[in-house]
């Protein structure tokens, strides 16, 4: 994906209306061009939190240090949105 498109700021608003993947994709853009040091899509200011946290670990259901850490500790651009997930979340893969 960076490859094909490098600048981040320029990566369209998908064309949905499903909040879950409009914030998905905003957090994303958002965390992905934090760590890059470049300037996230203008459309990303405009997407909200969820209605309901979703984990990105599904351990974090049943781990109640897991989802503590997740909670307190996920980018803040997935936090305010309402996915959590560990604090070097997408760091490797």
């Amino acid at each position: 994906m960076l490859r094909e498109n490098p600048n981040l700021s320029e990566y369209p608003k998908p064309q949905t209306n499903d909040s879950r993947i409009l914030a998905a994709a905003a957090s994303l853009l958002e965390l992905l061009a934090l760590r890059l040091g470049q300037t996230p899509p203008q459309w990303t200011k405009d997407v909200g939190a969820l209605p309901e946290p979703i984990y990105l670990l599904k351990a974090a259901a049943s781990m109640k240090r897991l989802r503590e850490l997740c909670e307190t500790q996920a980018p803040e651009p997935l936090r305010k949105r309402g996915f959590y997930a560990p604090p070097n979340f997408l760091e490797f893969a």
